[in-house]
């Protein structure tokens, strides 16, 4: 084991020996960050989504509920979350196909399609 491997280890271990969680790794910000995605191609905001991200990650009992602009796509989803949560849920692992690119994607005003060199049509 190298002796950054070591350092790396100790840290590990007193964070842990003072009772708080290690730091998020990058496969944990990565898997964060594409739950997020989904969710905001679901429609919810970016608030909502990012709850809803962070409640796959560590319970949906720990976060705040649905915005009220939210609540109702969050009621389409098809799992309860947990006992007493508003939150309903993807299960993991069966997301709907996210949409093609551009799809559900808000154009500025008078603008109906962008072409591939960024000019407006």
């Amino acid at each position: 084991m190298t002796a950054e491997r070591q350092a790396e280890d100790r840290r590990y271990a007193a964070i842990k020996a003072a009772g708080k969680k290690k730091p998020e790794t990058v496969g944990e910000a990565r898997t964060w960050q594409k739950t997020l995605t989904r969710y905001r191609a679901d429609g919810l905001c970016h608030r909502c989504a990012s709850q809803a991200a962070w409640g796959h990650q560590n319970g949906f009992s720990l976060i705040r509920p649905p915005c009220d602009e939210c609540a109702p796509i969050v009621a389409t989803f098809p799992m309860p979350a947990g006992k007493d949560s508003p939150w309903r849920r993807h299960p993991r692992g069966a997301w709907r196909p996210a949409p093609s690119a551009g799809e559900g994607v808000p154009r500025p005003d008078g603008v109906d399609h962008i072409t591939d060199t960024g000019g407006a049509t």
